[in-house]
């Protein structure tokens, strides 16, 4: 059993890292060129995180994993609300673009965003945290945040500075510490995905570091988190409880 879950965890990276390698370090000219109206060429990030979207589908389909960290976790109705806001701050605050109006591009930025962490965190906290379920979680989390930091490839095709990297890594693991205790607490791939945009919106997107300016970008950032921990203190109470069981 121990074989195979390590098996299990070879091929769902695999599949992940060369997805980043295909659609996120050496995509293809077309594609690059390929251009939507309105803005609406930021939906193409959405491919940077397909890799651990499908490495988790084809792992658990094939191999019939169990899981416990599901889409909407144990609750239904904060699961969506957590989605709804980073989205209507980014259209309240807006972001900068030449094509079309910022508030309307905001809630692009916004939709993208989320469902790009959705993508992502289906593979780190949905599937992979999951199977390394009853491994010391000091071992667990560094590994996840290890892979993680592998996964991205900022060490390829520019000057490699050690410092810079390893300060990436750190931030990645203390991320997986973070984001796992969330998920494992609310059981909720919606949930990870909220926290993981956090990351995004303060220094690793380039879109939201082009569009928004640092002010925009620490109000998003300050209100979503506030809302995400308070909806993570009071995640258990009864009154969202008659949406859950629908």
């Amino acid at each position: 059993m121990l074989n195979q879950k390590w098996f299990r965890i070879l091929v769902f990276y695999l599949i992940a890292l060369i997805s980043s390698i295909v659609l996120r370090i050496d995509s293809p000219e077309w594609f690059n060129q390929f251009h939507l109206p309105y803005g609406l060429s930021i939906y193409k990030e959405w491919l940077g995180g397909l890799g651990p979207f499908f490495g988790a589908l084809f792992v658990t389909r094939i191999f019939n994993v169990e899981r416990t960290i599901s889409f909407f976790g144990t609750s239904k109705a904060k699961s969506i609300l957590m989605a709804i806001i980073p989205v209507v701050l980014f259209t309240i605050v807006g972001a900068s673009t030449s094509e079309v109006n910022n508030h309307f591009y905001g809630f692009h930025l916004g939709v993208m965003l989320v469902i790009y962490g959705l993508l992502e965190e289906t593979g780190w906290r949905g599937y992979l945290q999951d199977e390394l379920r009853g491994i010391h979680p000091v071992i667990k989390y560094v590994l996840i945040g290890f892979l993680w930091y592998a996964w991205h490839l900022t060490f390829i095709g520019n000057i490699l500075h050690l410092k810079s990297e390893l300060s990436i890594l750190f931030i990645l693991i203390l991320a997986s510490w973070g984001i796992g205790q969330a998920a494992e607490y609310t059981q909720s791939i919606i949930v990870s995905g909220c926290l993981h945009i956090i990351g995004n919106i303060m220094a690793f997107s380039s879109l939201i570091l082009q569009g928004i300016d640092l002010n925009g970008r620490l109000t998003i950032a300050g209100i979503s988190v506030f809302a995400f921990v308070l909806m993570l203190v009071v995640w258990e109470k009864s009154y969202f409880m008659s949406w859950n069981r629908k």
